[in-house]
């Protein structure tokens, strides 16, 4: 009956929600709620209601909360879980991400942060493409992010971490509009002549440095590593990119990383494993015309092959090794799997 979807909304008054709404969602006529005045319903629907009902105006009456239930009920439930859900969030939601809610709710959007001559680099440079066939996809696709996520042969999910959304923006999002003077910075490092490696006593060193770590810790952004000895790696690899040293550094990389602490409800720990998809991190797999490279490690009486990661640390390169590929046994693919 009437009373049903205005019950859901917590309306005393049968025909209140009618009177606020005078075109309800999904509903193409017009209608005034009350009975006894006119009922616009378009399509018809009005004199079939009163051809079922005859000329008693308490049978019309009940013939059109019916009909009128029929044809309005569902979307009306479908709006006030809407609104139940946006009141429920409103209530919890801290009040950053509350001012952000109602910043997109309502319609507004933030500006372009990444202009799309910088989207079309990164995507030429990630995916090798010629740069006439990427503009031919743009043409069809109207949009340059939008094209480079479709170009792109892994694209970076959204973290099943439960990330606030005032995070999202401030953090993540927001800071793209500097990237193009991060990036200009990290040029001119990259550029500068008169290092320790070129000009000073670094530059005797003819044959690269080969450096050996089980871990390397760079940031959260590539979870390799458990504690000191990894923050001490990566701090080696950073001074010796400072210095422009000769310098490759090897390791491996690990599918699960080290684990991740999480709390119970009852205070106790649990372990997490990340199970990471490597295509994620910012690194890239070595290959050489376009096939994946392999080498072979001499483990007591056999060969483990392991394929081979790139990180580019400013000015030298990380190799990370990975034991999980199909030519290995199940035991040797397990190598790599966790730190």
């Amino acid at each position: 009956m009437l009373c049903r979807p205005d019950a859901e909304f917590g309306l005393e008054q049968p025909f209140e929600l009618a009177h606020r709404h005078a075109e309800p969602p999904g509903y193409g006529g017009n209608f005034i709620g009350a009975v006894g005045s006119p009922l616009h319903l378009g399509h018809g629907l009005e004199h079939q209601i009163v051809a079922d009902a005859g000329a008693q105006p308490q049978l019309q009456a009940l013939a059109v909360g019916r009909r009128l239930d029929a044809v309005m009920n569902e979307p009306l439930r479908h709006l006030a879980r809407k609104v139940a859900a946006m009141v429920a969030y409103f209530k919890e939601a801290p009040p950053a991400d509350a001012a952000w809610a109602v910043f997109f709710l309502t319609g507004r959007r933030l500006k372009r942060l990444v202009s799309y001559p910088a989207i079309h680099a990164w995507t030429l440079a990630a995916t090798g493409l010629e740069s006439w066939l990427l503009e031919e996809s743009y043409a069809v696709v109207g949009d340059g992010a939008e094209t480079a996520a479709l170009v792109l042969d892994q694209v970076a999910v959204v973290s099943s971490e439960d990330v606030p959304l005032s995070e999202w923006v401030e953090g993540r999002i927001l800071p793209l509009r500097e990237l193009d003077e991060v990036h200009a910075t990290y040029r001119q490092y990259l550029s500068r002549p008169d290092t320790y490696g070129k000009t000073g006593p670094g530059s005797a060193l003819k044959k690269p440095v080969a450096y050996f770590s089980a871990e390397f810790g760079f940031h959260e952004s590539i979870p390799n590593y458990s504690g000191g000895l990894g923050i001490l790696s990566g701090d080696h690899c950073k001074s010796a990119s400072d210095l422009d040293l000769n310098f490759v550094a090897v390791g491996l990389l690990y599918r699960h990383g080290y684990f991740k602490q999480q709390i119970d409800g009852e205070g106790g720990q649990e372990a997490v494993n990340l199970n990471q998809n490597f295509h994620h991190l910012p690194i890239r797999e070595v290959r050489r015309d376009n096939a994946r490279v392999l080498i072979a490690v001499r483990i007591l009486d056999r060969n483990v092959l392991a394929k081979i990661w790139e990180l580019h640390v400013g000015r030298i390169n990380l190799y990370l090794l990975d034991t999980d590929v199909a030519e290995n046994t199940p035991e040797d693919r397990l190598i790599t799997a966790e730190l």
